[in-house]
């Protein structure tokens, strides 16, 4: 089964990186936790909503180069004002329209993960566009009287983080990046197999519908953490149902780990000031850095883990003293391989233990 392949080469992965020491991976973990500390007090003190947002872009920004952080940046900012703008657009013309709302989720998730897989150099930008199209239509589903002051704020600190990882990176990992600046005449992906685009479009599909059944359900149903369901589904499914699979195990591996790590903090004296606090949350994001630098098979759990940690650990202005966010992001990673997998085995015809991974 897939489950026990990805488990396999996670275990693996993790033995490799005990091995032995990379300076190398050590100085992009520097960065990176550098830079998630330095977004978040700076967010705080900003009196940002949702500092915690500053934190995780500095983490999924920071690279193992300057170059790559500074276009992988770029790509990001622009990626979020640009769906920033024109999903306000849209909102602001059917913000009372349900199914008008629902039309825009579905067609989206589908633009976006064919943009992400055939798109060249710029396919970040686009997918970036499309989660923040997606994220403020389900928000205009479930908060329509905030979406300006959500839609401000989330790009307010996610444009933050970004350009603490990119500083951050100069620091540490000063490279040229004119050795990475694209051009027009970047080469797009290679052309896919009537196979590959068959399951490109499952995939698709199966992402769409789930992305549409999120805000019915959890409104029907009256249930927290319908935004986390569809950042979770967004960002968790790949055109590879093998790399869906591994995103997604690893994904629950790192917010355990994560969150747990961060719920025993809050519990203890350390958690409860704000020196002890940025202390302990650095050398920990250094960790989970290391490992989101190291061993591919392994590498997604450390960026899952910071993330977790930072949901945990930063929930407002200073340390963090609620469990809720933690528990809620678990049960929404949970709850969106669950509906997903349900859906998507309406598309399946093959056996998916045939499959083999790349």
């Amino acid at each position: 089964m897939h489950a026990a392949i990805v488990i396999k080469e996670f275990r693996q992965g993790i033995a490799k990186e005990l091995q032995s020491f990379n300076k190398e991976q050590a100085r992009c973990a520097l960065g990176a936790a550098s830079a998630a500390l330095g977004a978040v007090l700076i967010a705080n003190w900003l009196n940002l909503d949702k500092p915690y947002w500053s934190g995780i872009s500095a983490l999924v920004v920071s690279r193992s180069s300057y170059d790559a952080s500074l276009v992988k940046g770029a790509l990001r900012i622009a990626g979020t004002i640009g769906g920033c703008i024109l999903s306000l657009i849209l909102l602001g013309t059917f913000i009372d329209n349900v199914f008008a709302i629902l039309c825009i989720i579905f067609f989206t998730s589908i633009a976006t993960v064919i943009v992400s897989d055939t798109r060249g150099w710029d396919s970040y930008a686009w997918v970036m566009a499309g989660f923040m199209i997606v994220l403020l239509s389900i928000a205009g589903l479930v908060i329509p009287e905030s979406i300006f002051n959500f839609a401000f704020y989330r790009t307010f600190e996610i444009s933050l983080g970004t350009i603490m990882a990119i500083i951050m990176s100069a620091i540490v990992n000063p490279t040229s990046p004119e050795s990475v600046k694209p051009t027009t005449n970047s080469p797009t992906k290679s052309k896919m197999s009537p196979e590959q685009e068959s399951e490109l479009v499952k995939q698709a599909i199966s992402l769409a519908l789930a992305m549409v059944s999120v805000p019915l359900i959890w409104k029907w149903l009256d249930l927290p953490g319908v935004l986390q369901i569809g950042v979770t589904s967004l960002i968790l499914l790949q055109p590879d149902p093998m790399q869906s699979w591994h995103k997604g195990i690893l994904r629950i591996i790192g917010c355990t780990t994560g969150g747990s790590i961060g719920l025993i903090l809050l519990g203890s004296p350390a958690g409860h000031y704000l020196i002890t606090w940025g202390a302990l949350y650095w050398v920990l994001i250094f960790i989970f850095s290391y490992i989101d630098h190291g061993d591919p098979r392994c590498s997604y759990m450390g960026l899952q883990g910071g993330i977790a940690l930072t949901l945990t650990l930063v929930q407002g202005l200073g340390p963090g003293t609620e469990l809720q966010p933690p528990i809620t992001r678990l049960c929404g990673i949970l709850a969106a391989l669950i509906l997903w997998n349900i859906i998507h085995a309406l598309f399946e015809k093959d056996d998916p233990t045939q499959k083999q991974p790349e």
